[in-house]
């Protein structure tokens, strides 16, 4: 898949973990429904040495009317972005068992910004020309799951299961690099997860620990989440959660971070912190807000999301 989030992915949609109900299984006949949106974006990214690069170099070949302004090189900058919308749902089919939907639409795009412009025509450094502009707008993948539970007291331990079928049906990431130069159509996923949650009276805890079995190019993830929730005033909750994603499989014939491509295989950890306000007896909203701390092979993506949510017995 498109892989931001995410993007983990994801999601990344999902990177931020938006749209999840938790470790709790909704009751039967019971909706919980969301539709969110937000934005990431990072000038830079972390190498597989964990290096942060945010200013790249284009060669300038001899011969070449820039070459004697840029003999050692011309530097460019990045800035990534991508705006993630969709629509996220549960259904208690039994008390024990909620099956899961997820759509999310993304828009990527990617300008790289050269640092000078120098030529004959403008001999000074005067302004900073973009060298390439690319987007690409695409569901990021259709998301089918459940949930069951396992445990379920005052405290829950429930198994996760789902498959993400990507939109394209291109096989290989690299397969289609003309009609697609940025990024890829995708690659099917099918993810298994344990997880647990604790409510307390004035809050909550949860954790998951989340396997991602991914195909064609795309290597195997496992990702862990925690989020502590707090009722600070009546109708406001304020949530702070960490995620961890680690990318598996070998690094050794990894190609180098490709600023244009679906990220193969990535490492990252990222804290966030959010807000939920029961605006009535069936609705909600919530917004939150991620900062990605650390990472190998990936974005330094930050960025905010926000939801409008229902949840109802049908």
């Amino acid at each position: 898949m498109i892989n931001i989030l995410l993007f983990s992915t994801m999601i990344f949609f999902c990177c931020l973990n938006q749209a999840s109900a938790g470790a709790w299984t909704q009751p039967a006949g019971t909706l919980y429904a969301k539709a969110y949106l937000g934005s990431l974006s990072s000038p830079r990214y972390w190498d597989l040495q964990g290096n942060s690069i945010s200013v790249l170099k284009e060669e300038i070949k001899p011969g070449d009317r820039l070459f004697q302004y840029y003999p050692n090189g011309r530097n460019y900058t990045l800035d990534f972005s991508a705006i993630m919308s969709g629509l996220y749902a549960e259904y208690g089919v039994t008390d024990k068992l909620t099956a899961i939907v997820d759509m999310p639409f993304g828009y990527f795009s990617l300008t790289e910004t050269y640092e000078t412009d120098r030529d004959t025509e403008s001999p000074t450094y005067l302004r900073k020309p973009e060298r390439n502009a690319l987007s690409l707008a695409t569901f990021t993948y259709y998301g089918f799951g459940g949930r069951y539970l396992l445990h379920g007291n005052k405290s829950v331990v429930s198994l996760s299961a789902g498959v993400r079928i990507p939109p394209g049906t291109t096989n290989g990431i690299f397969a289609d690099t003309v009609q697609m130069p940025f990024l890829s159509d995708g690659g099917l996923q099918e993810w298994f997860g344990l997880e647990v949650g604790m409510p307390f009276s004035d809050g909550w805890f949860e954790g998951e620990m989340k396997y991602t079995g991914r195909h064609e190019e795309l290597q195997d993830e496992l990702t862990f989440h925690a989020e502590y929730g707090h009722k600070s005033i009546e109708e406001i909750m304020i949530k702070l959660s960490i995620d961890i994603t680690q990318g598996l499989g070998s690094r050794n014939n990894l190609p180098n971070f490709d600023t244009r491509r679906t990220i193969l295989v990535e490492d990252f950890g990222a804290v966030t912190i959010g807000v939920i306000i029961q605006a009535s007896d069936k609705t909600f909203v919530e917004g939150s807000y991620q900062v990605r701390l650390f990472g190998n092979n990936s974005w330094a993506l930050n960025g905010a999301f926000g939801g409008f949510g229902i949840k109802t017995s049908l």
